[in-house]
């Protein structure tokens, strides 16, 4: 994984969020198709965290009732003392990427550093976390849907796709 400085919004969104998305998750996939296809709306920077918000055309909308609203996270940002100093999640709303949010862990203020992203994996014991560059399957788990991912129309008519699980 590459070092990314963390105090330039702009050049960070991007990474953060493909690596949010990168599982070979059906759910994902549609997902990376509508960052593929969003357009940045807004970034707003308030000195504790970031938002940035995205446009999605609304025919890329996820169907399935149980992935319409979704908070996708689990994702840090690891500094080079190996401490981790944000978080990020993204906000699927009505089946629509909407927003990613960045907020700082280790401090009230947005980390100004090189930080390195890794996935928090829950230990099995559900007490405590640790970083990997993969998600564990029980942290998959929560993004699989018992059906089939329904998208409105952006891949081809009636698309939909399903996990190899």
């Amino acid at each position: 994984m590459t070092w990314l400085y963390s105090g330039d919004v702009n050049a960070l969104y991007q990474p953060v969020v493909r690596f949010l998305l990168n599982d070979d998750i059906s759910f994902f996939f549609a997902l990376r198709q509508q960052f593929n296809r969003s357009k940045v709306i807004s970034i707003e920077e308030n000195g504790y965290g970031f938002y940035v918000d995205f446009e999605v055309c609304p025919e890329m909308r996820i169907l399935n009732a149980e992935l319409r609203n979704r908070m996708i996270g689990g994702v840090a940002g690891i500094n080079r003392a190996g401490e981790c100093v944000c978080a990020f999640t993204l906000l699927v709303v009505d089946g629509l990427i909407s927003s990613l949010e960045g907020n700082p862990t280790a401090a009230d203020t947005w980390p100004e550093e090189e930080i390195e992203l890794k996935y928090m994996n829950q230990r099995e014991d559900g007490n405590e976390y640790y970083f990997s560059d993969a998600r564990n399957q029980c942290a998959r788990d929560k993004y699989l849907s018992s059906g089939k991912v329904l998208v409105e129309g952006s891949f081809e008519k009636g698309a939909s796709l399903s996990d190899k699980t």
